[in-house]
Order: C-alpha cells, then sequence, then structure tokens
C-alpha cells in the first residue's frame, strides 16, 4: 500500500486545506517541541475537540494504516480521542484515544466496546501510535512506539 497523504505541519499554518483538510477549534503550530522537523501541531483544548481532519478516500471499503507521533505535556483531564479512522464524518470505524491515566484505549463509533492498552505513556518525549484497520473483518490493532498494544475484534462503525 502506497502512502496517500502526511504532514509533518512544516508550512507551519493552521490554514484548513493547506496541511489538513479541515480544523475544529483553536489547533497551534509549534516550533518549540517538534519530531523530527521544524514544526508540530500543538492541541491544547479547552473545550470538546481540538483537531486537525483530512479526507483521503471516498466511502469504499479499503484498510487503513495511520501512524502519528504525540507529545504529551499534560494528560488530559477525560478520555480524549487523539487518532480517529473513519469512513465518513458519522461513521468511525476506530477510535484511539487517551486516557486521564495515560493509557491507550480503542473504541468503535460510539465509544462502546473498548479495548484497553496497559502502558502508560510516559510525559515529555514523543510516542509513536500506529493503527491499523481492517475494515472488512472491522478488526484494529494499535501499537505503540512499533509494539503492539491493543489487539481488537470489533471496532464497527456502528
Amino acid at each position: 500500500m502506497a502512502r496517500l497523504w502526511g504532514t509533518g505541519f512544516e508550512w507551519q499554518l493552521t490554514t484548513a486545506g493547506v496541511e489538513f483538510g479541515t480544523k475544529t477549534g483553536s489547533p497551534t503550530i509549534d516550533t518549540t517541541i517538534k519530531h523530527g522537523g521544524a514544526a508540530s501541531m500543538r492541541c491544547n483544548p479547552s473545550a470538546a475537540a481540538w483537531n486537525m481532519a483530512h479526507n483521503f478516500r471516498a466511502d469504499t471499503i479499503a484498510d487503513a494504516y495511520v501512524s502519528v507521533w504525540i507529545y504529551i505535556a499534560t494528560e488530559p483531564s477525560a478520555t480524549t480521542s487523539i487518532l480517529v479512522y473513519g469512513d465518513s464524518t458519522s461513521f468511525w470505524g476506530a477510535k484511539v484515544r487517551l486516557n486521564n491515566d495515560r493509557t491507550l484505549t480503542l473504541n468503535q463509533s460510539d465509544n462502546s466496546s473498548p479495548y484497553n492498552g496497559t502502558t502508560v505513556l510516559t510525559k515529555n518525549v514523543w510516542h509513536q501510535i500506529e493503527l491499523y484497520f481492517n475494515e472488512t473483518t472491522d478488526k484494529g490493532t494499535v501499537r505503540l512506539n512499533g509494539v503492539e498494544e491493543i489487539a481488537a475484534n470489533t471496532v464497527a462503525d456502528i
């Protein structure tokens, strides 16, 4: 499978349509804490959601491999979605969420059927989070820093 999209926020813009498709809330660009480049995206939400999104395919059945790097300065006060894969705006097939104890959870679209990780993510270091989602079988796998953290039998877009 070929890479369909990637960004390192090197243009240092939060304008929708430049390095991502849409944005919610007020994410910012950070040039102090960055991973392998000159900048990173910073989400420090005080409201329900702050994020940037990118649509890379039509609504068809496909397997997906998504990888992000995350740096946790302060754990969230509530469980927060950090990586979401879906086939439309209302059908999320898999959500990787960060709990307030800095562990990961993989949920299906309505946040039910949680599959919990056990590793506590260290603060103030970069972590790679990878999601493989098989939309045909509705199975998902989350890898943390190259090691399988969660294997889910069902993360359907319900």
